[in-house]
């Protein structure tokens, strides 16, 4: 995966999702257990994991991001 890199982000009552998509076409997709007491834990595991995958750290996997979009299914779920 080459150039800039764009990050989704959903927090899920079950599972976080991740999709990462590089300017080349590249995709990578990750899900991480959701962490209910604490979100942003599965959030920050998350980013750890495709960042190993993608053989780097999260600093150089975020610096590599120009876009982060982040959204929850959590209150949609319970209605």
């Amino acid at each position: 995966m080459t150039g800039d890199l764009r990050i989704g982000i959903d927090i899920g009552g079950t599972f976080t999702d991740f999709t990462v998509l590089a300017d080349d076409g590249g995709l990578v997709l990750w899900k991480e257990d959701s962490t209910p007491d604490e979100p942003g834990r599965a959030v920050r595991q998350g980013l750890a994991a495709v960042a190993e995958r993608l053989g780097t750290d999260v600093g150089g996997l975020l610096g590599r991001t120009s876009l982060l979009v982040h959204g929850t299914t959590i209150a949609t779920n319970i209605l």
